[in-house]
């Protein structure tokens, strides 16, 4: 995997974690209302995580294919 796709791979692994406190953290508060806003926010997040995983897979794939 190039480097510039690994770079792209830890940034949004790190938008994603940050995402998820971000997330966690309004859920534990009580005063904000679940809206369509927020859940249009999680299905972007998921959207991501899938777009990572998809990544690390291809990562996996190509080394498996070099060895």
């Amino acid at each position: 995997m190039t480097p510039n796709k690994q770079k792209a791979i830890h940034v949004l692994s790190d938008l994603i974690r940050l995402a998820g406190t971000e997330i966690a953290e309004l859920s534990d508060t009580p005063s904000i209302p679940v809206d369509a806003e927020r859940g249009m926010f999680l299905k972007r997040l998921a959207s991501m995580k899938r777009l990572v995983n998809g990544l690390e897979q291809m990562e996996l794939a190509s080394k498996k294919v070099v060895s």
